[in-house]
């Protein structure tokens, strides 16, 4: 156990040293500051998402921009570490919201404008009678999932 803390603070101090050389533009020492941070990120990431979710590295990915992109505004109240994974943290639950409503939309592909009997071409919008447009709601309405109709 002591060596890990040995081998955290090492690589904090590495982190610190490129951290330096990466504000004065050193793309090298960002690099190196990266292949530090990225098994920590990738790890937090897969944490949040599951193991099994194959957008796990697009994700991490993202994270490590954020990372990169956030390094000016870092204050050093911190460790790199924690800032690194609070970023992907956030990055990581930002994706899981985005992903779990990807996953509830459903796509029709039956719906079929051509049924709806108002001509577009001769029609404007304006023109459309109430009971044409009660016609469009219902036949929209109609292909939607049940739960979905009952929204208020």
């Amino acid at each position: 156990m002591p060596s890990r803390a040995i081998s955290r603070a090492h690589d904090e101090d590495c982190l610190r040293l490129h951290f330096n050389a990466a504000k004065s533009g050193d793309h090298e020492a960002l690099q190196a500051m990266l292949q530090i941070i990225g098994p920590t990120i990738v790890s937090t990431v897969r944490r949040i998402l599951g193991n099994q979710n194959s957008e796990i590295e697009d994700i991490a990915q993202q994270a490590m921009i954020g990372f990169v992109q956030a390094l000016a505004r870092f204050r050093s109240e911190c460790s790199i570490k924690s800032f690194a994974n609070r970023i992907a943290v956030l990055t990581a639950l930002k994706a899981r919201r985005f992903l779990a409503k990807r996953d509830r939309l459903v796509f029709y592909d039956t719906f079929n404008v051509e049924e709806l009997e108002i001509n577009t071409r001769s029609q404007s919008i304006c023109s459309i009678s109430q009971g044409q447009l009660r016609q469009v709601l219902a036949t929209s309405l109609a292909i939607l999932p049940e739960t979905i109709q009952q929204i208020p």
